[in-house]
């Protein structure tokens, strides 16, 4: 959840620290801080509770020289949001400090411990923990990489972790236990970095190396040496594209704004070099070599969370209606620990945008262990995710900086949707003619979610609203259904109002008691074989004094003669307009958010990329 930037080199290191953990933020924004070694004897800390812009100015008048120091932006996991919580955490000797992202699991009893030996601690976290017993085997005579590793052997649960001891000042340390999310170090002549993304690498080097479970660097400016379980090891290089775009809103007042407009590009994106409109075709490179062993699956199961999991709820009714393969979507938390039965001949889809959410990756590892097939489907191509996974599909729809998902989630609903029409295709699972048909159709989305943006004042004007409403009820049938819940939560992130989706079904089982002037209700009912029961749902809220806002399909000639409330949207088909249908949805959350004086880039207690259970 966290964000860590580190510098060792031949210039000051503050300001590589401030410009690397600035583009961290939207991994956690409670504080930040930074910690460098000043006169080559003295360990300095100066944290915030805030934003890098609040540290900066903290800054202003400070002279840090330093030539090695970490930084941290954090997301709260233990203890209060306080400077005192705030990272880097030092040793009570001060001769080791540290930044970390994850969760110790066994902390009280270490905490027990340390405290029984009289050690002191200024802060709450679990993460205070690491510079004392690093410091703690250093003064009993260990070096510094034998007191990492003696470390490894006594904290539980997923950590990486980087930092610096006043005993070797010109080595940064470096390790990863566990899936904790991203670890990357890079070197050249002048200098090395570490940090939690590719993000602020990017412009600072063409190649950097992934730290792996177990891995423990030493770091200097010119030089990276890494061990694993006492065992040196040749570390592996990866290439940075450089393909990333401009971190910048450009005419937008937030990154939210940006990426919801940004989606008629992006979707463009994700069909390029994948779907040939000329001869129907499509094709993907990443499983080529596969496709073997794609023929002797028997089940598709679909595995995320949050958004991700939205999409797989769609993606798990394309498969099966398309491929006519058994497809199950199952959220990663309660698929990890579940006993669900699961053999060689399922595939498993992993969707994780950041390529590195706890859970899923634990459930791809799980997976594998039955002998599973893996695909994960991210945008960050270089991630935990991409590196266990049996193949690896990006979206290509670029880095997504608001922590609500918005163009990663119809890019995702894009890929499974061309991906279930491939394997129909390589399968031989549906007639030539309704692929051909279905691929057509696929034509027109970029074009028509650019027209649906267009329409600003109408999602403004229900945003208005809504928005003095405490409670909101999304409705869908069939595919709809996960689009209802992918609304709700875009409502609940950025505006905090309570929503909730239901199966517009399950009305008179329960549903209907919350029913009244006070809860308005999102209808998702577009043309098709269900319209007549949405209208059946709407009648049912309205006898109870329930207000309606339905988006319908552009031919509805009923529903506009029951309500005066309702957006009219194109209808392609019933693939395909869940991802038309979810684009109104972003837009009144957003405007919503914005009505209430909220910043819709950085709702309060979430981050964008979750690394720890």
């Amino acid at each position: 959840m966290c964000g860590i930037f580190a510098y060792v080199g031949d210039k000051p290191a503050v300001q590589s620290l401030i410009e690397g953990i600035k583009k961290l933020e939207y991994r956690g924004y409670d504080s930040v801080g930074i910690s460098t070694i000043e006169n080559k004897d003295k360990i300095v800390i100066h944290k915030v509770v805030g934003n890098t812009k609040k540290l900066k100015a903290k800054l202003s008048n400070e002279t840090l020289k330093g030539n090695i120091g970490i930084a941290h932006t954090r997301w709260a996991t233990h203890g209060k949001i306080s400077e005192a919580n705030a990272h880097p955490h030092i040793s009570q000797n001060s001769d080791v400090v540290i930044s970390h992202n994850g969760i110790i699991e066994n902390y009280l009893q270490l905490k027990q411990e340390l405290l029984n030996a009289n050690f002191i601690f200024k802060s709450e976290t679990d993460s205070e923990i690491i510079s004392h017993l690093i410091s703690k085997y250093l003064n009993e005579g260990s070096s510094l990489e034998s007191s990492i590793y003696k470390l490894t052997q006594q904290i539980q649960g997923a950590s990486s972790i980087v930092g610096f001891s006043i005993k070797d000042p010109e080595t940064l340390f470096a390790l990863k236990i566990g899936n904790s999310g991203g670890l990357l170090v890079s070197n050249s002549e002048k200098f090395s970095l570490v940090s939690s993304d590719t993000i602020p690498l990017s412009g600072n080097t063409n190649k950097f190396i992934a730290l792996e479970n177990g891995d423990i660097a030493l770091i200097k400016k010119n030089k990276i040496s890494i061990s694993n379980n006492k065992k040196n090891i040749s570390p592996v290089y990866h290439h940075l594209t450089n393909k990333k775009e401009k971190i910048s809103k450009f005419s937008f007042n937030y990154f939210m704004e940006k990426e919801i407009y940004d989606q008629s590009e992006t979707s463009l994106y994700s069909l390029k070099d994948r779907v040939n409109f000329e001869n129907s075709t499509i094709r993907f490179h990443e499983l080529e070599k596969h496709i073997k062993k794609l023929q002797k699956i028997n089940r598709i199961i679909l595995i995320g969370m949050g958004s991700s999991f939205n999409a797989c709820m769609v993606g798990a009714k394309y498969f099966e209606s398309i491929t006519k393969i058994s497809s199950i979507a199952e959220n990663s938390s309660e698929f990890l620990y579940s006993e669900k039965m699961i053999s060689k001949n399922d595939l498993i889809i992993a969707i994780t945008q950041s390529g590195e959410t706890a859970e899923t990756i634990r459930c791809i590892e799980k997976s594998k262990e039955h002998g599973c097939f893996t695909i994960s489907i991210v945008e960050q191509e270089i991630s935990q995710a991409s590196r266990i996974s049996d193949a690896c599909i990006p979206l290509n729809c670029g880095q997504e900086l608001s922590v609500a998902a918005t163009k990663t989630f119809t890019s995702s609903l894009i890929v499974l949707y061309i991906l279930s029409l491939f394997f129909s295709s390589e399968f031989h699972n549906l007639p030539r003619k309704d692929i051909e048909s279905l691929i057509t159709n696929l034509n027109q989305l970029p074009r028509l979610i650019g027209e649906i943006i267009q329409n600003q004042p109408l999602y403004k004007k229900i945003s208005e609203k809504i928005s003095s409403s405490n409670h909101l009820l999304y409705l869908g049938r069939d595919n709809m259904l996960p689009i209802a819940s992918e609304g709700a939560l875009k409502m609940k992130e950025i505006s905090y109002l309570h929503a909730e989706s239901y199966p517009a079904g399950e009305m008179k089982h329960g549903v209907n008691a919350l029913i009244g002037p006070s809860m308005p209700t999102i209808m998702l009912a577009p043309s098709g074989k269900l319209h007549s029961k949405m209208i059946n749902s709407i009648n049912e809220i309205l006898s109870r004094d329930g207000e309606v806002i339905a988006l319908i399909s552009e031919e509805d000639k009923l529903i506009p003669t029951l309500i005066d409330k309702y957006l009219v949207l194109p209808n392609l088909d019933e693939y395909l307009n869940p991802i038309l249908f979810s684009i109104p949805l972003q837009l009144i959350a957003f405007h919503t958010s914005i009505i209430k004086n909220l910043n819709p880039d950085r709702p309060r207690n979430l981050a964008k990329t979750v690394t720890v259970e």
